[in-house]
């Protein structure tokens, strides 16, 4: 075990850059210790791991690592998972050391799609987690893949103003469903976010949409006008 994570740690030291990491330790917001390694640079190493099933294996039961940057390349190696329980089983291991918002949205198992209906039972269980980004790695997964007919939209939009937290890093993910849902079906969007239980979810959605290319000039107007009137 000892050395892959040492081959591991040494690729991630001979890409680290100074400056990066004290820009990057700020915006992720992380506990853990950060190298300071560009995506890009995380991504291939992923790539590289998850071809050498042997080494992969090790490093899923490595946990809690030490860096910033292998949870990421841990989430990222699972992303690439083709078997839908083994990325679960996977994802639920690592959830109790996930401390960032970069590490659950850096997170894109293609697989899930492909397997919506047995998904719903596990967004379920995460929804009602106690832990901040085992909640926030629920909504984006509704997100992801469960928005794509009206019936999708008014569940997954349900779903999302039933959650109750003062956590920041829930709420603007619960915003930013909101706003996704505006986009791709725009009356059903916005009644939702109008239904909105908290007042900084209603307001961080109305901010996202008007930030968004994808709601034309006259319904960021309206969205302004309800902006004023939140009055649940």
């Amino acid at each position: 075990m000892d050395n892959v994570i040492q081959e591991i740690e040494a690729k991630l030291q001979e890409n680290k850059d100074e400056t990066y990491k004290i820009f990057n330790k700020k915006i992720v917001a992380t506990q853990m210790d950060v190298i300071g390694v560009k995506t890009p640079y995380v991504r291939q190493i992923a790539k590289e791991l998850f071809k050498d099933t042997e080494k992969k294996e090790i490093f899923y039961n490595s946990l809690p690592h030490k860096y910033f940057e292998e949870n990421q390349i841990h989430v990222l190696t699972i992303s690439q998972e083709k078997d839908f329980q083994k990325a679960i089983l996977e994802m639920e291991k690592i959830f109790p050391y996930i401390d960032s918002w970069a590490t659950t949205d850096q997170t894109d198992i293609r697989i899930f799609k492909k397997n919506k209906d047995k998904l719903t039972k596990y967004i379920d269980k995460w929804l009602a987690s106690r832990k901040t980004f085992i909640v926030r790695f629920g909504i984006l997964q509704l997100m992801k893949f469960y928005l794509e007919t009206d019936e999708e939209i008014k569940e997954s939009c349900k779903k999302t103003i039933c959650i109750k937290s003062e956590e920041y890093y829930i709420k603007m993910m619960q915003a930013w469903l909101l706003c996704t849902a505006a986009c791709k079906n725009y009356e059903l969007g916005k009644q939702y976010i109008n239904k909105s239980p908290n007042i900084d979810v209603f307001k961080m959605a109305i901010r996202k949409c008007l930030d968004s290319y994808r709601l034309t000039n006259e319904q960021k107007e309206e969205l302004k006008q309800l902006r004023n009137t939140w009055t649940n």
